[in-house]
């Protein structure tokens, strides 16, 4: 049973990493910042508005202590 367990902890940690990369992503966008990437061995910079979310994390949760949301528009 630890194996399930085990598991169900490491899906927890990739979905928290990914709603926390959509939510950098987001934000950046919103802001009107650029991102870093590391693409073909070189660095590459990304302008907001080229900034892609990855359809299954458009909607992460809020963050606490936050009554906005964060629209990809």
């Amino acid at each position: 049973m630890p194996i399930k367990t085990n598991h169900d902890r490491i899906e927890q940690i990739i979905q928290g990493v990914q709603e926390g990369v959509a939510q950098a992503l987001l934000r950046h966008k919103r802001d009107g910042h650029s991102i870093a990437v590391w693409r073909n061995g070189r660095v590459e910079e990304i302008p907001p508005k080229n900034i892609r979310i990855p359809a299954s994390n458009r909607r992460p949760r809020k963050a606490a202590g936050k009554g906005a949301s964060i629209s990809t528009k």
